[in-house]
């Protein structure tokens, strides 16, 4: 396993521990109910929008992707 694989690796999994902190409820730094509904329409809204964005480049090679990232949003 190469230093890099083994880095990534390791700070998933700290980034997974100081998730599983915030939503486990017996967690002393756990979020409340205001805070995990915030949270739901946050994660509601990245899929819709990743959603709407795949749905728009769908048709677009691979080849042409890059390009399309690249572009400035006025053209």
């Amino acid at each position: 396993m190469s230093a890099r694989k083994l880095i990534s690796l390791s700070g998933a999994a700290i980034s997974l521990t100081f998730v599983a902190l915030l939503l486990v409820p017996a967690s002393p730094a756990a979020l409340g109910k205001e805070s995990l509904i915030a949270l739901l329409i946050w994660i509601a809204l990245g899929g819709l929008f990743y959603i709407v964005r795949l749905r728009g480049h769908g048709s677009s090679s691979a080849e042409e992707l890059p390009d399309l990232y690249s572009e400035s949003p006025t053209g």
